[in-house]
């Protein structure tokens, strides 16, 4: 399977463009490469922005930060710095083995699709599960692109 493809106007074959199902691939990579090399300030914003809004997502999804940020007293909005980000809880890999099920979202975000489920390796001990969906596999496949 080829990754490019030629236009599809008739004697345009130049610059090649990625086929239609590995163009959302092909992006993600463009915007790896793109965004590496801003400055910190400009990378911890885009950051924080994400964060935010991946916690407003599991607040609202996934029992188990639910609970752990009405234990904490905080909520995604007073969350306006990474100090403040940082004030959530490190997660344990116990906690997470122990408490697996209150870790799975009820509903995933839009266009997210749950794919197949993997585990590590357990060299460190017990394995730890983990779910996939096809916006993991996205990012994989645009991280495998850049080590290229």
């Amino acid at each position: 399977m080829s990754f490019f493809q030629l236009r599809s106007q008739s004697g345009n074959c130049w610059p090649l463009l990625p086929k239609n199902t590995l163009a959302p691939i092909w992006n993600a990579y463009l915007t790896l490469d793109r965004t590496q090399w801003l400055g910190r300030a400009e990378i911890e914003h885009h950051q924080l922005s994400q964060a935010r809004s991946l916690l407003d997502h599991c607040v609202q999804h996934v029992p188990y930060y639910g609970k752990l940020l009405a234990e904490h007293e905080l909520s995604v909005g007073s969350i306006q710095s990474m100090d403040e980000f940082r004030r959530i809880p490190l997660l344990s890999r116990r906690t997470w083995q122990e408490q697996f099920d209150d870790f799975c979202a009820h509903e995933l975000p839009e266009d997210t699709v749950a794919l197949d489920e993997d585990n590590t390796s357990g060299t460190s001990g017990v394995p730890v599960r983990i779910l996939k969906t096809n916006v993991f596999y996205l990012w994989w496949f645009a991280f495998y692109l850049r080590d290229l």
